[in-house]
């Protein structure tokens, strides 16, 4: 019975499967349906995948390969995003499903990289240049084919909306492209849509205006009452729109949705849930359920939570102390019971002894006192314990202010003078509860709890502290707010001023050369090793790290760059590892991509070359000969001066002319280290 039930359930996902229509976008790579062609770079809410034959869904969780077949299916208030390993990113809107198809090649030998859109709505941007996408049916015709006409930085926006019973549609939400349906070719414009009937001719149409915004006011301080306990939205109504979609964020970039609702009238009564930053926007949708671009984002500020039958206790600065911040305060170690023992991780850390004297440098284990000021010249880390990471980027310096206990776990508070520093904790395993950041009257708490604990970033800028969080969450306190920064944000505090908006980071790129674990082979100059990573829209930049550890503690190359390529010629024998950020026009560096590694090996052994025809001396009455032979892998190959084709195995075959009388062949074998091996063969022609 369990199995007629499996079988079942997998013939109806099939029945589902093929009424679905494709969405192809065109690339220059291909991959191979067994390898990873894409990853997970974002998930907000609930998000669940499933591996290609598998029935059930499980949580999806960010940074996971995905490969032919894997499902990518998002709930209500939910959004994810793929990254794929050939360029694109693609938007997972809410109550949608996506299917990862490989690449492919098509009938004109273009490469495709295939996205099956099952239901709802996803979105992306081609840069400038002509780009295609094309859109096919179920039964792999092509039902449009969308080619943009930006120019030079200009982005062509779109969306592709599939629905409940099957219609798609097109919308440009910025830029222009044509659009061929198949029998006619047709101009949409920003602000256009393109249906996608199954019959019949396709039609353009314009997208609804957003409506404008009218309460709250902008960055309007809303405090609950009795009489009014929730926070009313409200926008003008705009003639012919039949209803509205109501979006409401802790986040500028609505990736962490509390509210994602579709009303009727021109007002939404919301009860957010925390004190601090919200955000709110609203798009309009006509009478054919389409949908216009969502208007200006607003914020407000709710000083408090609304309570029935009793005062609401005000998020504010005086209010009853956490209990980590009772022990920071209260339940310090004296100066002479510091004891905070550490790991130096790499090099590059220098320590002045309770802030005096000059900076010395540490390294292995070392004992920690109150009032030490530690230096980093160069990315470090320091252990503090079992799953506890204090990490600091290069030009930074912090003070080891104070530290104390809760639970049996360390606490440890430092003061960030300079640069940036960063927090890894692993979780309730880790042997330290709390490190608590301040800075210009700031306060940052990451704490050590739950199963994936907690990873943090604090920048110390000219006028104020930048917090990023990068795993779990992060409690920030200043300027009488408190304001808790989700995995994948930021937020820019100014010196002794209320935390600002928060602020989606960078999806982490993925690396593409060299591959991990690649090998290069090296003579007495070091090698040409070409990076190369996944483009990350709207980044305006990449950090690129090349260390010796997995961890990034003994870097030898930490730059920026521009662009997605970087050509270094510098690295000599080692094992390395690397790994890419993105950096925003903000300046907000985001999540690391994979680390991968790669070995430069030095070889001084020549390759190896064998001759299997003809043999030295042979005697010919033909005009060519045929040289057969084989060499090691990767090696080049000339004869007389001209290069062959080798095999991947080494093997290669060439025909070579022949002059009456003697005839000298010279075989040149040259393998990736540069190192040389000479044959010389002696063939000699009789006749004319």
């Amino acid at each position: 019975m369990r199995i007629f039930t499996a079988l079942l359930a997998l013939l109806s996902a099939l029945v589902v499967l093929a009424g679905s229509y494709w969405l192809v976008f065109l690339f220059d790579s291909t991959g191979s349906s067994t390898d990873q062609v894409a990853h997970l770079t974002g998930a907000f809410n609930q998000v669940e995948s499933r591996h290609a034959q598998e029935l059930s869904f499980e949580d999806a969780i960010v940074g996971d390969g995905l490969k032919e077949g894997d499902v990518i299916r998002t709930g209500m208030r939910s959004r994810a995003v793929v990254s794929y390993l050939a360029g694109l990113t693609l938007n997972v809107d809410p109550t949608s499903m996506v299917v990862i198809t490989s690449p492919s090649i098509d009938e004109e030998g273009l490469a495709v990289q295939e996205v099956r859109v099952e239901s709802g709505t996803v979105s992306g941007d081609i840069s400038g240049g002509r780009r295609v996408v094309r859109i096919l049916d179920a039964q792999g015709q092509v039902a449009a084919r969308l080619i943009s006409n930006t120019e030079g930085s200009e982005r062509l926006r779109y969306r592709f909306r599939r629905s409940q019973d099957g219609q798609a549609e097109v919308s440009i939400l910025s830029g222009s492209a044509d659009v061929d349906t198949g029998g006619e070719t047709l101009r949409v414009k920003a602000g256009q849509a393109v249906s996608l009937p199954a019959a019949g001719p396709a039609q353009v149409k314009a997208l609804p205006p957003y409506p404008r915004s009218l309460r709250p006011g902008v960055d309007e301080r809303i405090t609950p009452t009795a009489a009014e306990p929730k926070v009313q939205l409200g926008w003008e109504a705009v003639p012919g729109v039949e209803s509205y979609r109501v979006q409401v964020a802790r986040g500028f970039g609505f990736t962490d949705l509390a509210t994602d609702a579709t009303v009727d009238g021109t007002t939404y009564s919301i009860a957010p849930d925390a004190a601090g930053s919200w955000f709110w926007r609203v798009a309009s949708i006509d009478a054919e359920g389409r949908q216009g671009e969502y208007g200006f984002v607003r914020r407000f500020f709710l000083t408090e939570v609304y309570k029935a039958g009793g005062a609401p206790p005000p998020v504010v600065e005086e209010s009853a102390p956490e209990e980590t911040e009772e022990i920071v305060e209260e339940e310090l170690a004296t100066e002479e019971e510091f004891d905070l023992k550490g790991q130096v991780l790499g090099k590059g850390l220098a320590r002045q002894a309770e802030g005096k004297g000059s900076f010395k440098p540490i390294s292995g284990k070392v004992k920690l006192s109150a009032k030490d000021v530690l230096k980093a010249t160069q990315a470090t880390g320091l252990k503090l314990g079992k799953g506890a990471v204090l990490g600091a980027q290069a030009d930074s310096q912090m003070v080891l202010a104070r530290a104390g206990n809760k639970g049996g776990r360390r606490v440890v508070v430092v003061e960030l003078q300079s640069g940036e520093i960063t927090a890894d904790l692993s979780g309730s395993s880790s042997s330290m509860a709390s490190v608590v950041v301040e800075s210009r009257g700031t306060r940052v708490s990451i704490d050590g709890t739950g199963d994936q604990g907690t990873s943090a970033r604090a920048e110390r800028l000219p006028d104020g502290l930048r917090v990023i969080s990068e795993r779990g969450t992060v409690r920030v306190r200043s300027g009488g707010m408190t304001e808790e920064v989700p995995a994948g944000f930021a937020v820019l505090v100014p010196s002794n001023g209320a935390p600002g908006a928060r602020v989606a980071i960078p999806a982490p790129p993925i690396p593409r050369t060299p591959d991990n674990s690649a090998t290069f082979m090296t003579l007495d100059s070091p090698p040409a090793v070409d990076f190369e990573w996944s483009p990350v829209p709207e980044a305006s930049g990449y950090q690129l790290v090349i260390s010796f550890d997995p961890d990034g503690t003994a870097p030898v190359y930490a730059q920026m760059h521009d662009k997605i390529r970087y050509a270094n010629r510098g690295l000599r024998p080692g094992k390395y590892y690397w790994t890419v950020r993105a950096v925003s026009p903000e300046g907000v560096r985001g999540r690391p991509g994979p680390t991968y590694n790669f070995s430069i090996l030095k070889d001084n052994k020549p390759p190896k070359v064998t001759i299997s025809s003809p043999g030295d001396g042979l005697t010919v009455d033909t005009a060519k000969v045929t040289v057969k032979g084989q060499t090691e892998a990767g090696a080049k190959v000339k004869i007389n001066g001209r290069e062959l084709s080798v095999q991947d195995n080494g093997q290669f075959s060439t025909d070579v002319n022949l002059t009456p009388g003697l005839n000298q062949i010279v075989i040149e074998a040259v393998d990736p280290a540069n190192n040389v091996t000479f044959k010389n063969l002696k063939v000699r022609r009789e006749g004319p």
